[in-house]
């Protein structure tokens, strides 16, 4: 139990919460495993419920009408997803897959609003924190709006630096394993535009490819 209290203190979500609270939240979750390429959730599933990544990587994305598949974003361990389950009764609009094997808790709301409503400071925190992240998911997008492809592709990464980045002298190492196509599908541009966009940038000496890996010069990531 002390193990799991001290994981949840890392994460987001919880971030807010006393040890008491986090104590009754372990009691709340469900584990379940999943394959790589198996599918979490679907779109038009019943939204009732959080997602917490305990282990492994999955994709978000949306299914258009043609069968295409549109990137949104990747999300690791300690990441969540389905806020938008806690909510209300709004049906699942993006499709989850595992990247790769995958375990993941899951709170539903059901369960969770159950044993908070006796604590209404916790239940307000969550909410906070998921306000926040919605907050900063439209903010996002609405900056994609003014970019050329460039300045996207430096998005995308300076997002990366903020949470994953190590810095080693004039550059920032990011582990990375996505392919352009994935790139481009995340940040709405072709392929071909993603591709020569990083040309240059690695010409340049702006980026570093590495097989585990990037180096990203810290001069890109200035907003």
């Amino acid at each position: 139990m002390e193990k799991s209290i001290e994981r949840l203190k890392d994460i987001p979500l919880f971030k807010y919460l006393s040890k008491k609270e986090l104590s009754l939240i372990c009691k709340l979750g469900k584990l379940k495993k999943y394959k790589k390429g198996e599918v979490i959730i679907y779109e038009g599933e019943k939204g009732d419920a959080i997602y917490l990544i305990n282990k492994g990587e999955v994709k978000v994305s949306l299914i258009s009408d043609d069968g295409r598949e549109i990137t949104l974003t990747f999300l690791k361990e300690g990441d969540f997803f389905g806020e938008v389950g806690f909510f209300g009764d709004e049906k699942r609009t993006a499709r989850v897959t595992a990247r790769k094997d995958t375990e993941v808790i899951i709170y539903h709301r059901d369960d969770l609003l159950y044993s908070l409503i006796k604590n209404p400071e916790t239940l307000l925190s969550i909410i906070k924190e998921l306000t926040e992240r919605i907050k900063k998911t439209d903010e996002k997008l609405s900056s994609f709006l003014f970019l050329d492809v460039s300045g996207r592709i430096a998005r995308f990464f300076i997002e990366k630096a903020k949470n994953e980045g190590k810095v080693f002298g004039e550059y920032i190492y990011i582990p990375h394993n996505f392919k352009i196509k994935e790139i481009a599908e995340i940040i709405g541009c072709s392929r071909e535009s993603v591709s020569r966009a990083i040309n240059e940038m690695k010409k340049n000496g702006v980026l570093k490819f590495y097989s585990k890996g990037i180096f990203i010069h810290k001069s890109s990531l200035k907003e």
